[in-house]
C-alpha cells in the first residue's frame, strides 16, 4: 500500500528517475525502469505515460 501511495505523488522516485534520464532512448529507459522498480507493478503503458508527462 505504501508503494502505491508514493506513486500517486507528483514528485515520486520514478518521476525523478525519468527526469534525470529522459535523454535515453525510450526502450532503454523503460527497460531500466522495470529493473529498478520491480515492485511498483507498472507496465509499459504506465511507464510511457509517465515518460510523456515528464518530457
Amino acid at each position: 500500500i505504501n508503494i502505491y501511495l508514493e506513486m500517486l505523488k507528483e514528485d515520486n522516485e520514478v518521476i525523478r528517475y525519468i527526469s534525470k534520464n529522459k535523454d535515453l532512448p525510450l526502450s532503454e529507459l523503460i527497460k531500466r525502469l522495470f529493473a529498478l522498480f520491480p515492485t511498483v507493478g507498472y507496465g509499459d503503458s504506465q511507464y510511457m505515460n509517465l515518460i510523456n508527462k515528464t518530457k
